[in-house]
């Protein structure tokens, strides 16, 4: 084999990170980062043909942690020197992966030390039917950009939080934004998340502190995923591994935790 390892374009990789998606089945995570041209993508060839990728993400421009890498199934024989080369021509320091993505895993515990483990990942796995009597469930409209500015331009509206007005009235004209309401007013926000590889959407809420406890964070995931899957789209979710509270509101509405993201060093190869 003769390897080769140089930077490349999300079009000229697109057909390889088809089968990457068709083999994880899930959302890719960085997908709308890499899209809007926040990472480093790199090919591999083979005597001139292409046969594989890696892409590396970061905080800033420190765009040195490996979150894909892919080879065409008939030269995985050789992915860990393959892989070895690849760090070293990227200057990659990290590896990001899920639990279930095999091959990126495999390598992470192969190539790093110091390994931390991440958010949580979610599939939808079960019908539930909440009961949570005296509230509805809407979309977002312009008309509620003077309520929900104090909310989602500060923590209040996490993971939602905005800038600024301007940032949050594109983000309402998106139509994306659903409202939960009780008689006292906002009870919570909710979002499909669009921008995904097919057929996934991501789902996220966040529940005013004041209506905490009462079943309705389950309930507004509950129509949320029903809403995805009108749209002809699969649901899934995440949290902070921090977050006990979302893990078990994300059980209750029926999802299942399908993957743990893990963040290893690579450690010197001689």
């Amino acid at each position: 084999m003769h390897i080769e390892i140089e930077p490349t374009t999300v079009d000229q990789v697109a057909d390889l990170r088809f089968l990457y998606a068709r083999e994880l089945d899930d959302v890719i995570r960085y997908e709308r980062e890499i899209r809007r041209g926040r990472t480093r993508i790199y090919g591999v060839w083979n005597d001139g043909a292409l046969i594989g990728y890696g892409i590396l993400h970061g905080e800033g421009e420190d765009r040195n942690t490996v979150v894909e890498f892919f080879l065409l199934p008939q030269f995985r024989w050789h992915t860990v020197p393959v892989f070895d080369h690849f760090t070293k021509v990227t200057g990659a320091t990290g590896v990001q992966a899920r639990t279930n993505d095999t091959g990126l895993v495999l390598l992470l515990y192969e190539r790093t030390r110091d390994i931390i483990p991440g958010n949580f990942y979610f599939r939808d796995a079960e019908n539930t039917h909440q009961r949570v009597p005296g509230v509805r469930c809407r979309a977002i409209t312009p008309d509620d950009l003077d309520v929900l500015t104090p909310i989602m331009t500060t923590s209040d509206g996490w993971p939602f939080e905005l800038p600024d007005r301007e940032a949050l009235a594109t983000w309402i004209e998106s139509n994306q934004g659903r409202l939960l309401e009780d008689e006292e007013g906002i009870a919570g926000i909710g979002a499909v998340l669009h921008g995904y590889n097919a057929p996934f959407a991501s789902i996220g809420v966040v529940v005013m502190k004041r209506a905490r406890r009462r079943g309705y964070g389950a309930y507004l995931i509950e129509e949320l995923k029903r809403e995805t899957y009108t749209m002809g789209k699969i649901p899934r979710a995440d949290c902070a591994p921090w977050n006990a509270a979302s893990r078990a509101t994300l059980l209750r509405a029926g999802f299942l935790v399908n993957a743990r993201a893990l963040r290893g060093t690579l450690s010197a190869q001689s």
